[in-house]
């Protein structure tokens, strides 16, 4: 299931990122993602903010997967290469949102739930050239 958490559109960040949100997400289905988070950034500005990758794993912290893209033409840059590096720290799966069925009968809510995605599968899913 191939998936990002971070991408931006020249329709909501201007001057930031390019192309419409409806050619980034065009883009992203055609990688074969399923889910796709479009976010606008939140500046990290103090040294505290930040985990090494190492100590996030050691505190038992959850991985997801980006690739910031701004354009169609940054939708899955360097997933590859992200991939390999995780995998070099160990890490063996990413966690993404799995949409589940809402049992109040409330259609206008799309709860969700966490989910992990081995990196193995998530290699699979990715169409990258």
């Amino acid at each position: 299931m191939a998936f990002t958490m971070h991408s931006h559109s020249g329709e909501f960040c201007p001057g930031h990122a390019a192309d419409t949100l409806e050619a980034i997400i065009l883009r992203a289905i055609s990688l074969g993602f399923q889910t796709i988070g479009l976010t606008e950034h939140m500046p990290r500005t103090h040294a505290n903010d930040l985990y090494p990758e190492e100590e996030w794993i050691r505190m038992g912290g959850k991985f997801t997967f980006s690739d910031d893209s701004h354009g169609v033409a940054q939708v899955g840059t360097n997933y590859l290469r992200g991939l390999d590096y995780l995998e070099g720290l160990g890490v063996t799966e990413l966690w993404t949102f799995e949409r589940v069925e809402s049992t109040d009968g409330d259609e206008g809510k799309a709860p969700l739930r966490e989910k992990a995605v081995t990196i193995a599968e998530f290699r699979v899913s990715l169409r990258l050239d």
